[in-house]
C-alpha cells in the first residue's frame, strides 16, 4: 500500500546525491577503532568532531562502557541545537538499559537541509570512529523541527532502526513510505502539533509500520522525565521483535504482567476509555513477542462500549472545531486590531474554565499555542521583508497571545534597537530575561544589538544571562 505525503521542502534526489558526494574518498573506520577517552556515566556537553571542528555533539556513555562490546545508539536533534537537553533527559534510562546517547549541537530549525544532512553525516561518522556501536541498533530522536530531522535521516539515509519523534511528525515528501524503521511518536495533549501526530499515527498503521503514539499532559516540549522509561521499553521490545537482540522471556513476561495490572486497575476504577487505550498500547508494544489475545479481545469489547464511542465522537468534534478556529484566527493575523486580539484571547482563556470539559479546555490551549507559533512566523516574515511596521504589530499580537514567552520581548528589543530606541530595547531585553531568555550565543551574535555593546545597561543584561547559565 502506497501512502504519499505532499512534496514541499525536500528534493530527495539532490539530498541523496549530496550525501553520496560527501561520503566519497572517506576512509571507513571500524567502530571503536579511534576510541577517545570519555568519562562514562557523565553527560559531556561538547565533543568536537575529529574531521570538522565546527561540528560537535553532547554525549553520554553508560558507566560500564567497554570498547570491546557493542552498544545501541540514539542520535538526537533538538530544534535549537541544544544537544545536551535530550542527552541529559535520556541519560538515566540509557544507563539502566546500556545505551549511548548523542545530541547534535548544530542541527536546529531554519538551517538548509543539505547542511543539516552534511552535519549529521560528520557526526555519525565521528561516533562510529571513536565509540563501539551496534550498527544494527542505531536510532534517531528529535523534538519539533528536530523530530522532522530524525525522521528524515531514517527515510533518506537508511541504517536507522527506529525513530522517536517528539512534538512533530515527518518531513513533507512525495514518495511511497515503506516500513524500514519503527516509529514511536510522543506529544503533549496541549501541543499545537497534537492533531498532526495523531493523523501520522493512523497513516503509519495503514502503511504497516511498527508504531505507537505516547501522550502526556503538556505543551510543545520534550517529553517529561516520567515518560522516558516507556520510551526505552518500546526500544527494547522493538529490538527483540525485529530480532536485533535476543528475546528476553522474563522481561517480556514482566512487561505483559504490568500491562495486565494497569488495564485491570483502570477497569476497576471504571475508567473505560483509559483501559481501552492501555489495551491498544499493550498490543502495539508487545505484538509479535508474546500472545496478546487477551488484550485484543478486551480492546474489541471496550471499543463497543458507550464510553469509548462517545469519546471518539467528542475527539472528532473537537478536532473539527480546532481546525476551524485555527483557520479563523490565521485569517485575522493582520486585519484585526490589538484590542480585538486581547478580547479574543480573553475569550479563549475564559472558555478553558469549569464550563467546558477537560478535553475542550485542552483544545483551547492548543489553539493558543498555535497562535503563538503563527504570530512568531508572521514576525519573522515581516522582518525578512524589511517591514518594521508589520513586524511591530505582529510582535504586539505575539505578546497578547503568549504573554510569558521570552521571544516576543526579545524580538521587540531588536526592533527598538534598529529604530535607535536604546532605552526601549534595554527594557524589552530585561523583560525577555525575566521570562527566561538565556541564549548567550544568540544575543552576543545578534547584529541588532551591536550599538548597545559596551553600554552599562546592556552589559548588566549580559551578566544576568550569564548568571542563569
Amino acid at each position: 500500500m502506497n501512502h504519499k505525503f505532499p512534496f514541499a521542502l525536500f528534493l530527495c534526489a539532490a539530498v541523496l546525491i549530496h550525501m553520496a558526494a560527501c561520503s566519497r574518498g572517506v576512509k571507513q573506520e571500524q567502530p571503536g577503532q579511534q576510541f577517545t577517552h570519555f568519562t562514562p556515566g557523565q553527560v559531556i556537553s561538547r565533543v568536537i568532531c575529529i574531521n570538522d571542528s565546527t561540528i560537535s555533539y553532547a554525549l553520554f556513555l553508560p558507566k560500564n562502557y567497554d570498547p570491546s562490546r557493542r552498544y545501541p545508539l540514539i542520535i538526537s536533534f533538538d530544534s535549537h541545537a541544544a544537544g545536551i537537553l535530550p542527552v541529559d533527559l535520556f541519560s538515566a534510562e540509557a544507563e539502566r538499559n546500556g545505551y549511548i546517547i548523542a545530541g547534535s549541537n548544530n542541527s536546529k530549525n531554519g538551517v538548509d537541509w543539505n547542511i543539516t544532512y552534511a552535519q549529521y553525516e560528520v557526526m555519525h561518522r565521528d561516533i562510529l570512529q571513536r565509540l563501539s556501536i551496534d550498527t544494527n541498533c542505531i536510532y534517531t530522536a528529535g523534538f519539533s523541527g528536530g523530530s522532522r530531522v530524525a525522521a528524515s535521516v531514517a527515510i533518506f539515509t537508511g541504517g536507522i532502526s527506529g525513530v522517536i519523534g517528539c512534538s512533530a511528525g515527518f518531513p513533507q515528501i512525495d514518495k511511497p513510505l515503506t516500513p524500514k524503521f519503527s516509529y514511536l511518536g510522543v506529544v503533549g495533549n496541549a501541543d499545537f502539533n497534537f492533531s498532526e501526530m495523531k493523523a501520522l499515527d493512523k497513516v503509519l498503521a495503514g502503511a504497516g509500520f511498527f508504531h505507537h503514539l505516547l501522550l502526556f499532559d503538556g505543551i510543545h516540549a520534550w517529553p517529561p522525565a516520567s515518560l522516558i522509561p516507556s520510551i526505552f521499553t518500546w526500544l527494547e521490545l522493538d529490538a527483540m521483535r525485529r530480532k536485533m537482540k535476543p528475546a528476553d522471556a522474563n522481561y517480556i513476561t514482566r512487561i505483559k504482567e504490568n500491562y495486565k495490572q494497569e488495564t485491570d486497575s483502570l477497569r476497576h476504577k471504571h475508567d473505560i476509555v483509559g483501559a481501552y487505550l492501555k489495551c491498544l498500547e499493550a498490543l502495539q508494544f508487545m505484538n509479535g513477542l508474546t500472545d496478546v489475545t487477551s488484550f485484543s479481545v478486551q480492546a474489541t469489547q471496550l471499543s463497543n462500549t458507550v464510553e469509548v464511542k462517545k469519546q471518539a465522537e467528542e475527539d472528532d468534534r473537537l478536532a473539527r472545531k480546532e481546525t476551524q478556529l485555527q483557520q479563523y484566527y490565521a485569517a485575522a493575523m493582520g486585519p484585526q486590531s490589538e484590542e480585538w486580539w486581547r478580547v479574543e484571547v480573553k475569550h479563549l482563556n475564559g472558555s478553558a474554565d469549569k464550563n467546558t470539559t477537560k478535553a475542550e479546555r485542552t483544545m483551547y490551549k492548543r489553539v493558543l499555542s498555535y497562535l503563538s507559533l503563527a504570530a512568531y512566523m508572521n514576525v519573522s516574515g515581516a522582518l525578512k521583508a524589511g517591514d518594521r511596521e508589520k513586524a511591530g504589530y505582529f510582535i504586539r499580537v505575539y505578546a497578547v497571545v503568549d504573554p510569558t514567552n521570552a521571544e516576543a520581548p526579545y524580538l521587540d528589543a531588536g526592533l527598538f534597537a534598529a529604530l535607535g530606541k536604546d532605552a526601549e530595547a534595554i527594557r524589552s531585553l530585561n523583560k525577555a530575561v525575566d521570562f527566561g531568555f538565556t541564549d548567550m550565543k544568540r544575543i552576543e551574535n545578534d547584529p541588532a544589538f551591536a550599538n548597545l555593546k559596551g553600554k552599562p545597561e546592556y552589559e548588566a543584561i549580559i551578566s544576568r544571562i550569564r548568571d542563569k547559565n
